[in-house]
């Protein structure tokens, strides 16, 4: 694990750029229209398996995004890293959700939402415990 978060730090501007272009495949699933999804290989048969698949790309996407802002402000976990980080989670799984509303095809859910922005503050929760662990057993030198 050591060794991935220093990667991290090392480059940054790669996990931005993956952050960014995995969130724009996230606002494009959520725009796809419903019989596409239906008819991929990978089609949804339960609100609960969907409400997974919600989560778990969120998770992925938030993990991505605090990676890169972790490289950007050289692993400094300040008030102002984490409120612009779960600013943007949170803003971008409303904008994933609320996209699907002017949608036809597509259904807004309440339980999607909750889905969507909750990892921002799982993977916040994880991510911090994790260097706190990381930083107490092992301190990387300050750049």
């Amino acid at each position: 694990m050591k060794k991935f978060y220093i990667k991290s730090l090392k480059h940054k501007y790669i996990y931005l750029t993956k952050s960014i272009l995995f969130g724009i495949f996230l606002l494009y699933i959520s725009t796809l229209p419903h019989s596409k999804i239906e008819n991929s290989f990978y089609p949804q048969i339960s609100d609960l398996f969907d409400m997974i698949n919600h989560f778990i790309g969120f998770s992925l996407f938030n993990f991505l995004l605090l990676s890169s802002f972790l490289g950007i402000f050289n692993r400094k976990m300040k008030a102002k890293v984490i409120i612009l980080y779960f600013s943007l989670g949170i803003f971008w799984g409303l904008t994933c959700e609320v996209s699907q509303y002017f949608i036809s095809s597509r259904s807004f859910q309440y339980i999607d939402i909750i889905a969507n922005t909750s990892p921002s503050l799982i993977v916040l929760l994880l991510v911090m415990q994790l260097m706190k662990n990381l930083i107490a057993s092992n301190p990387l030198p300050e750049k």
